[in-house]
């Protein structure tokens, strides 16, 4: 069972391997929740979740800052910038919502022990 935490890791950053120059709209669908259910969660693995979750954003930051620098005109500067902005409100909220429920996965495994006892 030491290999749990990288399961879970590879569910939630089933979008983190998307080519550079890409948003999370951009790449293939999610793996459901539910699968994660079938795997301890640790602290690491919320850890994880966290760190790529860090980790594309910043890709997709640069990727923004990338193209920016090579528009030309003022419109499309906006169009880009507004592009940008809803792309990572919808990542932001998809991966906190996976984050949650790690956390909520990782409270009832916690609670189970104590219901043993």
């Amino acid at each position: 069972m030491q290999d749990a935490p990288e399961a879970i890791s590879a569910l939630i950053t089933s979008t983190a391997n998307s080519p550079i120059g890409t948003f999370p709209s951009d790449s293939s669908p999610v793996v459901p929740a539910a699968s994660a259910e079938t795997v301890p969660v640790s602290y690491r693995t919320i850890a994880n979740a966290y760190r790529n979750y860090t980790r594309q954003s910043l890709d997709q930051t640069r990727s923004f800052f990338e193209k920016l620098g090579g528009v030309r005109s003022l419109g499309k500067a906006f169009e880009l910038q507004t592009e940008f902005a809803k792309q990572a409100y919808e990542g932001f909220v998809a991966e906190s919502q996976k984050i949650r429920e790690l956390h909520s996965e990782l409270a009832t495994q916690r609670l189970k022990i104590w219901k043993v006892l």
